[in-house]
């Protein structure tokens, strides 16, 4: 056995997110197992040979991008406080902006009802 880490997951970083905002996340799995993995690290997680790297995801409240969640980052996560869920760092300036809130939920059912997409930050 190889001293490398077979699996690393992110248990060791406190998480500031309630159950119900964790309840959300999607999972990006990174997988080297049998490949020889990637010459640098990912966010300083060990993503080399013989190595799975599980992260968490979160999609924009107010657009289709999924992004990952970074539990290092310094500057302050996009939040809508109208519809009280996060955004990514596009919409997040929009909203600073122009103080829109338009889940993409919206965006959808109007383009059911034949109305053109338009997303909050394009206002």
């Amino acid at each position: 056995m190889s001293d490398i880490p077979v699996f690393t997951k992110l248990t060791n970083v406190p998480s500031t997110r309630s159950f119900r905002e964790r309840s959300r996340e999607g999972y990006l799995l990174v997988d080297h197992t049998a490949s020889p993995g990637v010459a640098k690290s990912l966010e300083g997680l060990s993503t080399g040979e013989g190595t799975k790297v599980e992260l968490p995801t979160i999609k924009c409240s107010h657009c289709p991008n999924v992004y990952v969640f970074n539990p290092w980052r310094t500057r302050e996560r996009g939040r809508c406080y109208k519809c009280m869920k996060h955004l990514c760092d596009e919409c997040a300036i929009a909203y600073k902006v122009n103080g829109i809130c338009r889940p993409w939920v919206q965006v959808v059912d109007d383009v059911k009802d034949g109305k053109p997409p338009v997303l909050a930050r394009d206002l």
